[in-house]
């Protein structure tokens, strides 16, 4: 019974420290190694430099802090089993000492029978991965062997490629040359082609020129004719008025001998007046009829003074309208020449504008080409672009995720660089390919670009020179009219002016005459008026001067006569030369409002003319803008290809730089980790082989403590009657751990919560 108790209590046992360490198997190993793996792989273990803790650093901590208190509690558990083993002996002293110690070697020697086993699978465990990371390591290092070899090659590859591609640059560089060597012989064989067409020109200028001083010449002569023409006719006008003008100062000098005379006869008269009153009636009957027969006389004279002025006025009507038709003759002649021009005009300009429509479309379809070639060549360099920010991108990931899982994330790398790298050799290989074909393409369409320019700079030579004979043949007839114009319009300006001239000084002598007409006609009035008074107031007068009447009535009637006979004389001619001045005005007039239509209609002709030649020379000068700015822009196009292909260079130069160091960054970081890794798992190594030598130095205490725990048991049999109240205290005891393991769950949780 004894023994079964015994039995009993150590199963009891037995079980609450199974419990107990099934509560602290959270502790594992393997966890532990994972977790300084992860330490290690992250470059945070050993590295002063990373300040702030990894969850996996916070994660051994925890672990470690764990160990301790599991190291605390251990020692506390030893030292409560130890004060238990004291109470236990000082009551096996009063009951039995031997029996206490026997039980608690027994509990002893389990509990270190289990933990044995768990070191020896533990260390097994240990042993077993440490083979597998050597394992690891050997082929991570022939791996790296294999990755040297690789990069070396790769290297050797690069530098073929690249000394390909200056080669290639070079060539380019050659052919440049080449094209803009050809394309200054052009542009010097263009320059003297316009000295050679500026000779001809400055030729045919003087020929023209000395045509034109001919015909001007002739024409000159012809217009000095007519100018004495006119001058003659002006002569004989002049003369006319100036033999009006002697009439007219003889009149007015008999006008002042009248008024002399009047004046001394008027103390004469004043006697007479008495007389004349009495024979006035009579006297105005007579003067009446011998006014009406005066009137008869002088209408005849001046009938007659009016056909003669009428036949030299229709002759010179005759002269000025044989001038006019020869005018209008001209100018119907140079009309016709005028709207001739202008057909021609037109048909040049229609013609030019087929020619333009065609250099236009055929612009336009070399700029298709261009651009075109443009958006081919940008295609192209998106695509690399796009390869390339691909490439960074998989680099980017296969970076982030590096480090994700220790060693399985090493290996994932490994190959996802494997792959990289025949990527980036395939890529790298297609795209020599690629530059390849397009060095040949590049070569081909510059080739064709060339024959284009030859056949393009052919056309322009031909249109040049056909617009060259155009413009030459436009400009001599524009020349001739613009001289036969200036002639004509200087002409009929000097004649316009000359004419304006004269009209302006008949005008005057006119006004002139008209003025001393009215002042004498106002002098005459004035002194009838005198002499009406004079006879008022003086008949009283007459009667006494009746006697010298007969005497004074003779030389009366004469003067009066006289005065009569010229006044009248002086009235018909001054209205006969008003009408004439009148009618010629108004002849001179209408000819000159004729003559500004003409020229009005002429100077817009000539406006319409010079409008048209403005825009020949404005489509002239935009064509050949048009061409130069082609030319520049097909200089342009291929200096900016030629730019392209060296950026692009460029960028694949430091692409290829930058992945190259990047890879060899990345390769020194998987060494430098690897052999951070290798220098770890030595110090582990080391750990674990100081932990086995522990174990194993209490693992021989153990079983000293067994060989204690088999002699304790055979001293049990002698304490059989003492079980029972060890029974009894164990049930306290019990009691006691169960109060004990509450606190120690309180303070250590379980695996989940640690996990």
């Amino acid at each position: 019974k004894l023994i079964k108790i015994i039995n009993n209590g150590n199963k009891y046992i037995q079980s609450q420290l199974n419990q107990m360490f099934n509560s602290r198997q959270s502790y594992n190993p393997n966890d532990v190694l994972s977790s300084n793996k992860n330490i290690i792989l992250s470059g945070t273990f050993n590295n002063p430099q990373n300040q702030v803790q990894s969850p996996d650093t916070q994660r051994l901590n925890n672990l470690l802090s764990y160990n301790q208190s599991i190291n605390e509690s251990k020692h506390t558990i030893n030292n409560n089993n130890l004060n238990q083993a004291d109470l236990w002996k000082s009551r096996c002293n009063e009951l039995e000492s031997c029996l206490c110690q026997a039980n608690s070697d027994l509990e002893l020697a389990n509990f270190r029978a289990r933990k044995s086993f768990e070191l020896e699978s533990k260390v097994e465990n240990i042993l077993k991965q440490n083979a597998v990371i050597c394992s690891e390591k050997e082929i991570l290092q022939k791996q790296l062997d294999q990755k040297k070899a690789e990069i070396d090659l790769w290297k050797q590859k690069y530098e073929s490629q690249m000394n390909n591609v200056v080669s290639l640059k070079q060539n380019y560089e050659l052919e440049l040359k080449r094209l803009l060597q050809e394309n200054t012989r052009v542009k010097d064989e263009l320059k003297q082609a316009e000295i050679d067409k500026v000779r001809l020109i400055e030729e045919k200028k003087f020929r023209l020129y000395t045509e034109f001083h001919e015909k001007n010449e002739t024409q000159k002569k012809q217009h000095a004719q007519n100018i004495e023409l006119y001058e003659e006719q002006l002569k004989k006008l002049r003369n006319i008025v100036e033999d009006r003008e002697k009439e007219i100062s003889l009149l007015q000098s008999q006008v002042s001998k009248v008024k002399y005379d009047g004046n001394s006869q008027q103390n004469r008269i004043c006697e007479d007046r008495e007389r004349l009153k009495m024979k006035i009636s009579e006297l105005e009957v007579q003067s009446q009829q011998e006014l009406e027969n005066l009137r008869s006389k002088l209408d005849n004279q001046t009938g007659q003074q009016l056909d003669l002025l009428k036949k030299l006025h229709d002759n010179e009507l005759e002269v000025m309208g044989g001038e006019v038709n020869k005018l209008r003759n001209l100018l119907g002649v140079k009309t016709r020449e005028i709207e001739a021009l202008i057909n021609q005009n037109r048909g040049q300009k229609a013609n030019f504008e087929e020619e333009n429509q065609l250099l236009r479309e055929e612009i336009q379809a070399f700029k298709d080409r261009i651009v075109d070639n443009n958006d081919f060549a940008n295609m192209q360099i998106q695509e690399i672009k796009e390869q390339l920010s691909n490439q960074n991108s998989q680099d980017i990931q296969g970076l982030k995720y590096h480090h994700e899982n220790q060693i399985e994330a090493l290996n994932n790398q490994i190959e996802s660089l494997k792959k990289i790298i025949q990527d980036k050799q395939s890529e790298i290989e297609n795209q020599i390919r690629e530059k390849m074909l397009q060095r040949d393409n590049y070569n081909l369409e510059l080739s064709r670009l060339c024959e284009d320019i030859e056949n393009w700079k052919n056309k322009f030579d031909n249109l040049q020179k056909e617009k060259q004979k155009q413009s030459e043949e436009c400009q001599q007839k524009y020349n001739l009219l613009n001289l036969n114009k200036n002639e004509f319009t200087s002409q009929q300006q000097n004649q316009i002016k000359y004419l304006e001239q004269e009209v302006e000084n008949l005008q005057k002598l006119s006004n002139i005459k008209n003025q001393e007409i009215d002042s004498i006609r106002a002098q005459n009035m004035q002194n009838v008026l005198d002499l009406q008074q004079d006879l008022d107031n003086r008949n009283q007068e007459v009667d006494s001067l009746q006697k010298n009447l007969t005497n004074l009535k003779n030389e009366r009637d004469i003067t009066v006569e006289d005065l009569k006979l010229k006044i009248q004389v002086l009235n018909t001619n001054s209205n006969e030369q008003k009408k004439k001045l009148e009618t010629a005005i108004k002849y001179l007039e209408s000819d000159i409002q004729k003559l500004k239509e003409i020229i009005e209609l002429k100077e817009k002709e000539v406006y319409n003319l010079h409008k048209q030649r403005d825009n020949l020379e404005r489509e002239i000068k935009k064509i050949n803008n048009e061409n130069s700015s082609q030319a520049n822009h097909v200089l342009k196009l291929e200096r900016l290809k030629a730019q392209e292909l060296e950026d692009q260079r460029i960028k694949l130069e430091k692409i290829n730089n930058y992945t190259i160091e990047q890879i060899k960054i990345s390769h020194q970081n998987q060494i430098n980790i690897m052999n951070g890794e290798i220098e770890d798992l030595k110090n582990m190594c080391a750990l674990k082989n100081a932990e086995i030598n522990e174990l194993i130095n209490k693992y021989e205490k153990i079983e000293g403590a067994m060989i204690e725990y088999k002699f304790n048991a055979e001293k049990a049999k002698d304490y059989q009657n003492q079980c029972r109240e060890i029974g009894n205290d164990i049930m306290n005891n019990k009691s006691t751990y169960e109060t004990y393991s509450k606190v120690r769950n309180s303070r250590y949780p379980s695996t989940q919560n640690i996990k």
